[in-house]
């Protein structure tokens, strides 16, 4: 049912995965992947950030070390703007994560987000290249550059570590949009403006349930 489920809200069936993934619960409730995927179902599809994260907290007390799980519930703090919760349930996750790298860049997206824009501006600059969120962390060495020069550096450091970002024909996916999203941005804030609204068109044409896009593509 869990399966049937998740396939359904990528498909944009979200009613008809809402039904198959309450027919799971009502059949068995012990499994950890179904409450996940109702939580998932809320937070992308319907945007009800509060019901996820209750379907998430549920799960996470069938499979307490589900890394996925904690993850998912920070993202949807994120998305109901409480930064401090973001961070508590961030912080969990990597306790969880053998991710190299991971702490130092989520250090920096959290003293970003409040304000601390001298000790992220340092962090940023201090990831390894090879870490998974160093990609992430060039949007913030972007905004926090000093000149043009600086922002052309965190542009093109993106750029190298995300090469796929320049072919037109590469896929937008859900798990990896957000890199999509930075790379509009900076375009934009860059000047390249025809650039960076095509990029924000290729994010909505490939996921129309993310509306964070749209107004890049205006």
């Amino acid at each position: 049912m869990s399966m049937l489920g998740a396939a359904l809200g990528r498909n944009g069936q979200r009613e008809e995965a809402l039904i198959v993934l309450q027919r799971g619960l009502a059949m068995d409730r012990e499994h950890a992947t179904t409450d996940r995927g109702i939580g998932e179902l809320y937070q992308n599809s319907y945007h009800r950030f509060d019901e996820a994260i209750k379907a998430y907290r549920t799960s996470l007390i069938l499979d307490p070390g589900s890394t996925p799980t904690a993850d998912a519930i920070s993202w949807s703090y994120l998305s109901l703007g409480d930064i401090d919760r973001w961070w508590e349930w961030k912080q969990a996750y990597l306790a969880r994560s053998e991710e190299p790298g991971e702490h130092l860049g989520w250090t920096a997206w959290a003293q970003y987000l409040r304000g601390d824009d001298a000790a992220a501006r340092t962090s940023a600059l201090a990831m390894d290249p090879d870490a998974f969120s160093y990609s992430a962390t060039r949007y913030i060495t972007f905004r926090l550059a000093r000149d043009d020069a600086e922002r052309e550096t965190a542009l093109a450091e993106l750029v190298a570590a995300e090469p796929a970002l320049e072919d037109l024909q590469a896929p937008v996916t859900s798990n990896f949009y957000w890199r999509h999203f930075f790379y509009a941005d900076m375009l934009l804030r860059a000047g390249q403006t025809e650039r960076g609204r095509l990029e924000a068109r290729r994010i909505i044409a490939a996921l129309p349930v993310r509306p964070v896009a749209r107004w890049q593509a205006a």
